[in-house]
């Protein structure tokens, strides 16, 4: 079921892929109308900002979640905190930080049509989380509301640990591949390939019941299945598993009729 949070379309500003990993999984998995954005200027040197932003932008694909990464502009932060270089973690340098990076989400947001900005700043636990939210707020006053959700409940934290496992496989390796079998068992055409990946599931109770109208409980693993689609021009559905060659071929029509 769908759940509608009090702003429907949210632009969730993220740090890092680690961090914003079950946020990102939990709003996928509720629906929710969101768009993840990458603007961390404060990231030094460029190359590290380079591969931060491409493991954002991976993890974004992996969940199949709109991705926006802003301009890289390191100069424009070093003056916005320019004094605060002995703050300790928490102080002012933090909160200058958070405002200045929040400020440019809140314009991004007002300008493509967003209800509201979150952000995934206070998840760590070295960050002062009633520190972002001011930040947030002072942000994004006049400008958009701020969403003040505190992303560390919900399970995100615990989930966070076993996400990062998946965030460190290669999908961009797994794609190709996946890509190279399909071409191999169907041949090139011009309508491109579509990739989706789904939680394997178990049933904690009530296992070989469900299926007889008796009540189970299941649960998603830390195991996943990996979909390549294409679209034909006909009515024919192919249908091949990896693992278990043998094809199955029918027809859409005939289907509906054993429905």
């Amino acid at each position: 079921m769908r759940k509608f949070y009090a702003m429907p379309k949210m632009l969730l500003v993220s740090c890092c892929a680690p961090c914003s990993c079950a946020v990102i999984e939990k709003l996928a998995r509720e629906n929710a109308d969101f768009t993840v954005l990458f603007y961390n200027p404060n990231i030094v040197p460029n190359t590290e900002y380079d591969k931060r932003c491409a493991e954002q932008k991976r993890l974004c694909e992996a969940f199949n979640v709109s991705f926006v990464a802003l301009e890289y502009d390191p100069e424009n932060w070093a003056k916005a905190v320019q004094g605060l270089e002995n703050e300790p973690e928490r102080g002012k340098r933090c909160f200058q930080c958070f405002q200045m990076r929040l400020k440019r989400a809140a314009l991004y947001a007002k300008e493509n049509g967003f209800d509201c900005v979150s952000s995934v700043f206070g998840v760590s636990r070295h960050k002062d989380f009633a520190q972002v939210n001011a930040a947030g707020k002072a942000a994004c006053e006049n400008i958009v509301p701020y969403d003040e959700t505190n992303w560390r409940k919900g399970g995100t934290e615990n989930r966070r640990p076993d996400l990062t496992k998946l965030a460190s496989q290669d999908v961009s390796a797994l794609k190709k591949e996946l890509e190279r079998r399909f071409t191999e068992m169907y041949g090139a055409a011009s309508q491109p390939i579509q990739f989706f990946a789904a939680p394997a599931r178990i049933n904690i109770i009530g296992e070989h019941i469900d299926y007889n109208g008796g009540m189970v409980l299941p649960t998603a693993i830390d195991r996943y299945i990996y979909l390549a689609i294409r679209r034909r021009d006909d009515t024919t559905i192919n249908y091949d598993d990896i693992r278990f060659p043998g094809r199955f071929t029918r027809n859409i029509f005939a289907l509906k009729q054993l429905l």
